[in-house]
């Protein structure tokens, strides 16, 4: 059933699906610079073009709007995914945030958290996210598995 494949690519109505969030927020996360979420493939330019998202997008995407609901600025978003960004996504890895900033652990550092310090299971969000994937495939509404391959043509 999961993990869906990495090669396919998901358009933006597509992601707002699996994440649990608006088109405008996703738009807005992967267009802001500060959460450096820009889409994996852009078919056209300008008006009427196409952004397209790898499923590797899709989980960054859901950890920076996890972060952004628990009242996250842009920057410290971009700041925590930019630690997460040159990770593999497996494994128990755990995003931290303390006076030195940001940074991710293979597991939780602190067992008795203290002001100024949060935590956040990478392994869980994700797991969340694949739930949310699941219950959109019981319902018979979830993206197709099938890749979806921009045309040469005008693809950046």
């Amino acid at each position: 059933m999961l993990p869906m494949p990495a090669e396919s690519l998901y358009s933006l109505g597509q992601v707002a699906a699996m994440v649990g969030a608006s088109v405008l927020r996703v738009r807005n996360l992967s267009t802001t610079v500060a959460y450096g979420l820009a889409p994996s493939a852009q078919v056209g330019t300008g008006r009427g073009s196409r952004r397209l998202f790898t499923f590797r997008d899709v989980q960054r995407i859901y950890i920076a709007d996890s972060l952004f609901q628990l009242g996250y600025a842009p920057a410290e978003v971009g700041a925590a995914l930019a630690q997460v960004r040159a990770r593999n996504l497996t494994g128990n890895w755990v995003l931290i945030r303390d006076s030195a900033g940001w940074y991710v652990s293979l597991d939780s550092v602190i067992r008795h958290p203290r002001p100024g310090y949060f935590e956040l299971s990478i392994r869980l969000v994700l797991d969340s996210l694949n739930r949310r994937i699941a219950e959109l495939e019981a319902q018979g509404t979830a993206p197709s598995r099938n890749p979806k391959r921009p045309n040469r043509k005008g693809t950046k």
